[in-house]
């Protein structure tokens, strides 16, 4: 059951430790945890490593990215030193998982469970419809830029080859959509 299971996030480490001690006295036989952030792997590799001090607490870790988009020193190093409390990695993508082999023994378990899809994004309406809402007219082609704004991205390549495209195709528009 439920009881057998808890569950750590990145956010506050200390309230984490505060956490873990209550588990402890419960002998939950596997802990949940997800890294998102590298700089968080070494607070987050010390309670793990209490955790499985009481040799009875599996570590189960569910692997969104191993490597950050947006490379900082000390990545690899905080990422590997988390990455050594685990003993089995849920990934969801292959790309996740081949820098997880990167980085972890091939022996230790690791299954890969592609990234589920959202339904929370509203009310499916038409092409017309969005179109209308948007104010992009039938005839215009649309390119789409969609995500966080980020260098490595490339939405500078993409902003030079509308350039070109542009000239041969006067109903073209892009579309960025995104975050900074």
């Amino acid at each position: 059951g439920s009881e057998n299971f808890f569950g750590y996030q990145f956010y506050q480490p200390i309230e984490l430790d505060k956490d873990r001690k209550e588990d402890q006295k419960r002998k939950a036989g596997h802990c949940c945890c997800s890294l998102l952030d590298s700089p968080y792997g070494p607070a987050l590799g010390t309670i793990l490593k209490k955790v499985r001090k009481n040799t009875h607490t599996k570590v189960i870790c569910i692997a969104d990215n191993i490597i950050p988009h947006e490379h900082r020193p000390g990545d690899k190093a905080f990422t590997r030193y988390f990455l050594k409390t685990c003993d089995a990695f849920i990934t969801m993508s292959e790309k996740v998982m081949s820098d997880l082999r990167n980085f972890v023994p091939k022996d230790k378990p690791a299954i890969l469970i592609q990234h589920p899809l959202y339904d929370n994004f509203g009310e499916i309406i038409s092409k017309t419809e969005a179109r209308g809402k948007l104010k992009i007219k039938n005839d215009e082609s649309i390119v789409l830029f969609f995500g966080f704004i980020r260098k490595y991205k490339g939405l500078d390549i993409l902003l030079d080859a509308m350039k070109i495209l542009k000239s041969q195709m006067s109903n073209l528009k892009l579309l960025i959509a995104g975050e900074f």
